[in-house]
């Protein structure tokens, strides 16, 4: 989960000023950048991958270190897409969801393989009254 809002919020947050370098964006600036449905439209086609992103855009996807300010405008963003452009938003989270699907598998299938058990092993630990009762236990949280 942790990730798709991070990547949710690299997604918008290149809303935040119109170049690389420039002072943070007033909230004045904000309101008129999601006020301007040609601008959120050219950058929402940015997030979805489907148009190109302008320097900020880019910057922003480095994952750099955000200022409080940053944060508050990126979560603003955020809930007036999620309010004003449903389409967009359910593309946005879909496309973040298949993303931690892709990442997920990619461990999974670099994660070591678990040891077989055999039969004989099984059968040996179900007998064992103690190994039982230390597992119930551990299960339990009364025992490490």
């Amino acid at each position: 989960m942790k990730i798709t809002v991070l990547i949710l919020s690299f997604t918008c947050a290149h809303l935040l000023s119109s170049t690389a370098g420039v002072p943070l964006m007033t909230d004045v600036q904000l309101e008129q950048t999601l006020a301007d449905k040609s601008t959120m439209q050219r950058h929402l086609r940015c997030a979805l991958g489907e148009g190109p992103c302008d320097p900020v855009g880019r910057r922003l996807r480095t994952c750099p270190q955000c200022s409080p300010q940053e944060t508050g405008h990126i979560r603003r963003t955020l809930a007036f897409v999620q309010r004003n452009y449903p389409w967009e938003w359910a593309k946005i989270v879909s496309t973040a969801l298949v993303l931690c699907a892709v990442v997920a598998c990619a461990c999974a299938a670099e994660a070591p393989a678990r040891p077989q058990v055999t039969d004989t092993a099984l059968e040996d630990a179900l007998n064992d009254k103690r190994f039982i009762q230390r597992q119930l236990k551990c299960a339990l949280g009364e025992a490490p």
